[in-house]
């Protein structure tokens, strides 16, 4: 794993000589914030701005860690997928409409 850190940082050193990368702390932190919340916002006014409305899709799968999973997925009136979310919600027991009522 390390070696492959090592190959990708010589990558951008060659390509972009001076190039500062964020750290890992730095980009799962602020940057994913920032880039989480205007994702979310692009979203909303997304389908806001549908004038002929959206469509909600729920699902629920289980990962490779054999967790519960519940996502909602918001399809625009010209089929352009907006994906709200995923939970994981292995811990909680409940029925399918009460998920959906927390995730939104």
């Amino acid at each position: 794993m390390m070696d492959l850190f090592f190959k990708t940082k010589a990558v951008f050193e060659f390509i972009a000589t001076g190039l500062t990368l964020p750290n890992r702390k730095t980009i799962g932190g602020k940057i994913l914030k920032n880039t989480a919340k205007s994702l979310q916002e692009n979203i909303i006014k997304t389908a806001e701005n549908d004038k002929n409305g959206v469509t909600a899709t729920f699902d629920g799968w289980t990962n490779v860690k054999m967790e519960q999973l519940w996502g909602i997925v918001f399809i625009t009136s010209k089929g352009q997928p907006l994906v709200w979310g995923a939970h994981e919600i292995s811990s909680e027991r409940s029925r399918t409409a009460d998920q959906g009522k927390s995730l939104i």
